[in-house]
């Protein structure tokens, strides 16, 4: 494996393992008890430190392809919008004819245009697991635009920017809250892939250390998310940025060991995107065929198989998907756009 692949390796199982985290936070597995335990206060941990990463990798990736590519913005924009919206127009039709969701004619379009995540709760409600794709698009519209100004630039713009949308979520009920919880997760992963040393002297710090910071933030992340406060409250939004980032760190400094570099996670991460999206439909197909007995929870089926079932298919999707954008690369290319 070359230097720069091992680098890579380690966000390539952290996109794995968090795209199985998800498995088990949607299955609806923490509701039930194993051993006579609750399992409902793992799912929050789990669930924050999983979509955190995500948009941490969206952010470091970002940052990392713009150094080694630079492009204009609108080759940019281009290359999000054709690799994010007609996987993610396809979801929602998924949602609307398998999953009965009824959407409203006259705020069909707000969700069309995916931007629910600025006009939730003001005017809409945000579509369950689909408001991601929603965040981390108008994360790239907006961080996109500073990817070529200095840091003291971007760092400068990004605090006016949360600023701004803090006070129109507070005055008008615009931006859903999760856009705050995950802004500044987003902002670290560009920052970390623009300083090399800088991620070097955190993700490899003493291990002690490490530890420390990680529990401090998972004991405070759950005084705020297991207390009244909602989303947007400062001290919410400082925990969960500083219990996220924590254990992110944590996991890659793990996932640089090279026996954990397993063959599985290249397939699994590969498949994340489309199993993120389309899942929910997949199990609900799945059990107009599979029969539940009443003695099983259907949360473990949809672990297993469902999870099995998902990652499958969802591979060849996006196998399918590529090969559709390689397929059309000339056409885009002839007109200046770029696919990737």
């Amino acid at each position: 494996m070359s230097q720069k692949n091992e680098k890579l390796a380690e966000f390539e199982i952290l996109r794995a393992v968090c795209i199985i985290f998800l498995m088990f936070v949607h299955s609806d597995i923490f509701s039930t008890y194993l051993f006579g335990v609750k399992l409902e206060p793992i799912g929050p941990y789990m669930g924050a430190f999983m979509l955190g990463a995500f948009f941490f990798m969206a952010g470091y990736f970002v940052e990392y392809s713009h150094r080694r590519r630079p492009q204009s913005f609108l080759n940019y924009l281009w290359a999000k919008f054709i690799r994010l919206f007609p996987p993610y127009w396809l979801a929602l039709f998924a949602f609307m004819t398998i999953l009965q969701f009824s959407l409203k004619r006259p705020d069909f379009i707000l969700y069309f245009l995916d931007l629910q995540i600025i006009f939730s709760p003001a005017f809409i409600k945000p579509l369950l697991t689909l408001w991601y794709l929603s965040a981390i698009f108008i994360y790239y519209l907006t961080f996109g635009v500073f990817l070529s100004r200095s840091t003291r630039s971007l760092a400068g713009w990004s605090i006016f920017i949360f600023a701004v949308a803090y006070f129109l979520n507070y005055q008008y009920d615009l931006f859903d809250d999760r856009f705050f919880e995950y802004f500044f997760v987003f902002l670290a992963g560009v920052l970390l892939a623009r300083y090399d040393e800088l991620r070097n002297r955190i993700f490899l710090a003493p291990l002690p250390l490490q530890l420390a910071v990680g529990l401090v933030g998972a004991i405070l992340f759950g005084v705020f998310e297991f207390g009244d406060y909602r989303t947007r409250h400062l001290g919410y939004l400082f925990a969960s940025n500083l219990y996220i980032l924590s254990w992110i760190a944590l996991a890659l400094r793990l996932f640089r060991n090279n026996w954990l570099h397993w063959r599985i996670w290249s397939p699994i991460s590969y498949a994340s995107f489309f199993a993120y999206l389309f899942h929910r439909p997949i199990w609900e197909i799945m059990f107009k065929f599979l029969p539940v007995p009443e003695q099983i929870h259907p949360g473990w089926l949809r672990l297993f198989p469902g999870s099995i079932i998902v990652f499958g298919l969802c591979y060849g999707m996006q196998l399918m998907y590529d090969l559709v954008l390689r397929t059309g690369s000339d056409f885009w290319k002839r007109r200046g756009l770029k696919t990737a």
